[in-house]
């Protein structure tokens, strides 16, 4: 069963609701096309010493939210220490894709909080802007699994301010190279504080409550939170808040067919 699959059929008929209750006018909103910038961006860490490696770009990005972007990567086990064993991410070129060595695992972050330069996460440096439909965006985010060599976990943490967040925690299953798999998050899952079930590991709150996605502060993806994956390789297409329209009619039809979704075929 795709993530996408589960992760609507395990949401409340709230949050199902929410995401069906959409204008059809809204052009996709950009979050990160992994296109910026131009030559790319690579992390490699070969150390486990508690350290990330970090790289940021500069300002001013046109494909990425709020202009720039900052990423990490930090291996946390080695289980017989090579000089060659290591954890990297690289972005470029339409993709993002993360990597451990056979004997090797690791944590890898994309931090979008403004122009920082700084993996010092700030909640508000996107400046409060809206993802949503009225906003210019839509109701769900998009991206692509292009290919993973095993089941992985990863956490979209979304922030208004220090004490105003939600991080969703997921779950996604092997994907076939050749074989990409669309992935549909809706934003109302960031309102079921405290949700479990299916691909959806969990669903935490700040103490001021969830995400406002009318007010944007930050956004971040950890990839494999837990660092527990030996030997993984996976590549991801960029993150869109897609047409609104489109995606309320692939959520009508999981609804009325039993959920049933077939996975994306490379064109």
């Amino acid at each position: 069963m795709s993530l996408t699959k589960k992760l609507i059929a395990n949401l409340t008929a709230g949050a199902c609701a929410a995401m069906l209750a959409t204008s059809v006018s809204a052009a996709p909103f950009v979050i990160d096309l992994f296109t910026d910038p131009v030559g790319g961006q690579t992390v490699i860490d070969n150390t486990n010493n508690g350290t990330a490696v970090t790289s940021s770009t500069g300002i001013g990005l046109p494909n990425i939210i709020g202009g720039q972007r900052d990423i990490a990567v930090s291996m946390t086990f080695d289980t017989n220490p090579l000089p060659t064993n290591n954890v990297q991410m690289s972005i470029g070129g339409g993709q993002l894709s993360f990597a451990t060595s056979p004997q090797s695992a690791g944590t890898g972050l994309v931090q979008l909080d403004g122009a920082d330069a700084s993996l010092a996460l700030n909640p508000t440096g996107l400046g409060g802007v809206d993802i949503t439909a009225t906003g210019g965006g839509g109701s769900s985010f998009h991206f692509t699994v292009l290919e993973s060599d095993g089941a992985f976990q990863f956490e979209i943490r979304a922030f208004t301010d220090a004490n105003t967040f939600s991080v969703v925690r997921l779950a996604a299953t092997q994907v076939t190279p050749g074989s990409p798999e669309d992935s549909v998050i809706p934003l109302s899952a960031f309102s079921a504080c405290g949700f479990s079930g299916g691909a959806v590991i969990s669903v935490t709150c700040g103490a001021g409550g969830a995400v406002d996605f009318t007010n944007l502060g930050a956004l971040e993806l950890f990839l494999d939170p837990t660092g527990s994956n030996v030997r993984i390789d996976l590549a991801i297409e960029g993150i869109t808040v897609p047409e609104p329209g489109s995606l309320a009619l692939l959520a009508a039809g999981l609804l009325a067919g039993g959920f049933s979704l077939r996975r994306g075929q490379a064109a």
